[in-house]
């Protein structure tokens, strides 16, 4: 943000300040447009028993990673049909079940840590301002 706030502020009382918040925002709408081109992950496929699409995943995050790499043979694919068909329940993947006993702790802390990056984030940038008027004082 300091970057982008050296090209668009001359002062804290002379500069662009809504131009600097739109460049700040830009990145976030950009991951928002491209947030339809990301698959699901296999895990997801795979609980809701949606084989196909979960090896088509699978097989094209193997060939990202490795191009040389073998896609899964069909010894692969049939255990992992039978894992998720035997032991996976629908109930183990809901949203109910992140605050089951088991889950509590991650579901807290996980919850915590995206509440205090995106805090930071935010305050910082409406904080900034008052950092530049001081500094100018």
């Amino acid at each position: 943000m300091s970057f982008l706030a050296f090209f668009t502020l001359d002062s804290i009382s002379s500069g662009n300040w809504q131009q600097l918040i739109y460049l700040v925002s830009l990145t976030g709408s950009v991951s928002l447009c491209h947030l339809h081109s990301f698959h699901e992950s296999p895990r997801f496929y795979l609980v809701k028993r949606q084989f196909d699409k979960a090896f088509t995943v699978i097989n094209e995050c193997i060939m990202t990673n490795s191009p040389n790499a073998e896609p899964l043979s069909p010894e692969e694919k049939e255990s992992l049909r039978e894992l998720y068909s035997q032991r996976v329940s629908h109930d183990s993947t809901s949203y109910r079940s992140l605050f089951q006993e088991q889950h509590l702790f991650t579901t807290l802390a996980s919850s915590t840590q995206w509440f205090g990056i995106n805090f930071l984030s935010y305050g910082g940038m409406f904080i900034f301002p008052l950092i530049l008027k001081q500094m100018d004082e």
